[in-house]
């Protein structure tokens, strides 16, 4: 069987995702497979099944890629992305994140083609030679993956599951995603299948979601990746480090991600506020969370719209509930954020005025919600205001037994720069507490283990060390 004349030939021909979602799916159903096959069990029966009897253009053997036996506008096309992704993966999950994708970029699925080593590389052609007991030379490997990153210019990375993606656990998506960011003008953009965005979503409403997410990813190291081949890993590894370094491309990943799931849940709380799904606490749960992920990020417009729009759906009575006053505590420092003291001032006394009808001043909540207070006074320039409330949050806290939490580090951080501008030397203790305490709770390498680190240098700088401050910074 010849390939039609109109397929295009060329190496960085990749297919669509109309053809995924439609004819590469029935052929896995029709052999027998499922969806939820990853594609180290599909490749024999469906990939190389379907391209076994076409004419390579490339090698004039028969024995093609799968993108060779394809023909038609609709189905195979000059590839607009190259997917990095692991074989392990699900069909049902790859070629669902790509629909997803192009309904999310508004690209039409039958005119968006991906170019995915499995069914873009003639697979004949490595079982051939594996058979032959060679393997394929790393360096003709990374010619290969090199010359796809940057010839297309566009890089999707599927990770999933979102707390432990096995994609980072594969060496040769290390290297792609090492040449995407080493390439300046490659673009590189994480994606996940619908279901992980809703398992994402779902988890939020977990009271100790926050401090997971940053767990998880602190735990995403790219140094732990592994080859079927162990050559390839020193190989890859060494050229990451030798290049933008293991470190810095594990915080790129991090931060792409990170990115990746604040936007999916807050559009995941924009679309359940709308249609009426989510209100009440959860809706408060939900959009707190959501706006602290935001903040991390910088993104404070964003989560000004979110919150706004989440105010018809939490505050639909009278009724008062420390979810409601959290909510407004981060309402509160939103407005700061984005340099609102006042309107943040008034939203503090909406929190506090909940939590004392609850009696829940002297809480956790009550602690947190006065550190805020103490940042409002301290950023107007009312610095023993803000050091007296931020003792007596750090009271409270010691009262019922959350000293050792990462909302304790951050207030000791703060109290000790408080300190530190009215000339007292305890601000210095307190600081370095705060740093002990994060690496403590395995949390230093994170958005607010730096701001602690800079809290603690600013210290050292106000008392005259700048070779301490410096070090800190």
């Amino acid at each position: 069987m010849e390939p039609a004349t109109t397929a295009p030939t060329s190496c960085l021909t990749g297919v669509s995702s109309f053809h995924l979602d439609t004819e590469f799916v029935d052929q896995v159903l029709e052999v027998g497979c499922a969806t939820t096959d990853n594609f180290y069990t599909i490749e024999p029966i469906v990939i190389r099944g379907r391209s076994r009897h076409v004419l390579c253009p490339r090698t004039q053997k028969m024995g093609s890629s799968y993108v060779d036996a394809l023909s038609g506008k609709q189905h195979v096309g000059f590839s607009n992305y190259m997917l990095s992704y692991s074989w392990a993966y699900q069909v049902g999950d790859v070629v669902a994140s790509l629909a997803q994708h192009c309904e999310k970029e508004n690209q039409d699925p039958q005119s968006t083609y991906f170019w995915i080593c499995c069914l873009c590389i003639n697979q004949h052609q490595v079982i051939e030679v594996r058979e032959q007991g060679e393997e394929v030379p790393f360096e003709d490997f990374r010619a290969e993956f090199q010359n796809r990153v940057q010839g297309i210019g566009r890089v999707l990375a599927l990770m999933i599951p979102w707390d432990k993606p096995v994609y980072a656990s594969r060496v040769w998506c290390v290297f792609e995603l090492f040449t995407a960011v080493s390439d300046g003008t490659c673009s590189l953009t994480v994606v996940m299948p619908p279901s992980e965005v809703s398992r994402f979503c779902n988890s939020i409403s977990n009271g100790a979601f926050t401090g997971y997410l940053w767990f998880a990813l602190e735990q995403l190291d790219l140094k732990n990746a592994q080859a079927s081949v162990p050559n390839d890993k020193d190989m890859i590894l060494q050229l990451v480090e030798e290049g933008v370094g293991t470190d810095n491309l594990n915080q790129v990943v991090r931060q792409r991600l990170l990115s990746w799931l604040s936007e999916a849940a807050n559009l995941e709380c924009h679309n359940q506020l709308s249609c009426g799904s989510l209100a009440g606490d959860s809706a408060a749960i939900a959009v707190a969370e959501t706006s602290n992920l935001l903040h991390r990020l910088g993104k404070f417009d964003k989560a000004s719209v979110l919150l706004l729009a989440a105010k018809d759906a939490v505050f639909t009575d009278d009724a008062r509930t420390i979810e409601k006053a959290n909510l407004w505590r981060v309402i509160g420092k939103n407005y700061d954020y984005l340099g609102q003291n006042q309107e943040a001032a008034a939203a503090f006394c909406e929190a506090s005025e909940m939590l004392r009808v609850l009696g829940q001043l002297e809480s956790h909540d009550g602690a947190a919600l006065l550190t805020c207070v103490a940042a409002n006074l301290q950023e107007g320039g009312q610095v023993e205001e803000a050091l007296a409330n931020y003792r007596k949050a750090w009271e409270i806290r010691q009262a019922c037994g959350s000293e050792r939490s990462l909302d304790a580090s951050d207030l000791l951080a703060m109290m000790g720069v408080a300190e530190c501008r009215l000339g007292s030397n305890a601000g210095l203790q307190h600081a370095q507490e705060a740093k002990n305490l994060r690496i403590q709770l395995g949390q230093l390498n994170t958005p607010h283990g730096a701001y602690v680190l800079q809290q603690l240098g600013v210290c050292h700088f106000m008392l005259g060390d700048f070779h301490a401050a410096i070090a800190e910074f």
